[in-house]
This record gives structure tokens, C-alpha cells and sequence, in this order.
């Protein structure tokens, strides 16, 4: 899941009530709404590592991810696991100029 990160915030967390919070001029603000389900924080999208990428995307056959936004009858791969990942966020219509959090349903 993707989870857009305010432009302001300087810290993130998942509390013990399961709000999403974001740290906002020293003050935690949760995120509404409340997470139904447990999910984990793998990374945010600017920080993420090839690594943290290479265990969201698909690998097939020595290439990392395929491209999640072709639309033609075959599929083409990326180079990079973060190739791949901005091609899923591509395809969820969402803006890859902007931060997000990734979360994993736990």
C-alpha cells in the first residue's frame, strides 16, 4: 500500500492504536483513517533501497520487475528493482515526483 507523506512531516510511524502518525512541527499527527489491518512500514519512496525494492516487484529471469504500465501484449522489464517500483506507482495513478510511504500487510 501507498500512503502519500506530507510534504512537512519529518518522521513517520504506525501507533498502538493502528493510525498511520506523521511527525508535523514536533506534534504526531495521525492519519485518518485508521488502519483496519496490521501493516509494517518498508520504506518510503525516497529512501527505499534496491534491495527493499527487489522484495515488493516481480522478478522474472535475471531482470528485475516487470513494467507494470505496458499495455501491449508482452511486458517489458526494468533494469532496477526502483525502476520496477516506479512503474507499479505509475500504474496505481499515482505521482512518483511525490513521497509515499510503503506499507506491507502483516
Amino acid at each position: 500500500m501507498f500512503v502519500e507523506i506530507p510534504e512537512n512531516s519529518t518522521k513517520y510511524k504506525i501507533s498502538s492504536t493502528n493510525y498511520l502518525c506523521f511527525k508535523i512541527k514536533n506534534r504526531w499527527i495521525p492519519d485518518v483513517p485508521r488502519l483496519l489491518d496490521n501493516f509494517q512500514i518498508i520504506s518510503s519512496t525516497k529512501d527505499i533501497s534496491e534491495k527493499q525494492a527487489e522484495d515488493i516487484v516481480e522478478f522474472v529471469d535475471r531482470v528485475y520487475g516487470r513494467s507494470y504500465t505496458a499495455r501491449v501484449k508482452y511486458d517489458f522489464y526494468h533494469g532496477t528493482a526502483i525502476e520496477a517500483l516506479q512503474s507499479l506507482i505509475k500504474a496505481n495513478e499515482l505521482d512518483i515526483n511525490k513521497n509515499y510511504l510503503i506499507l506491507k500487510k502483516i
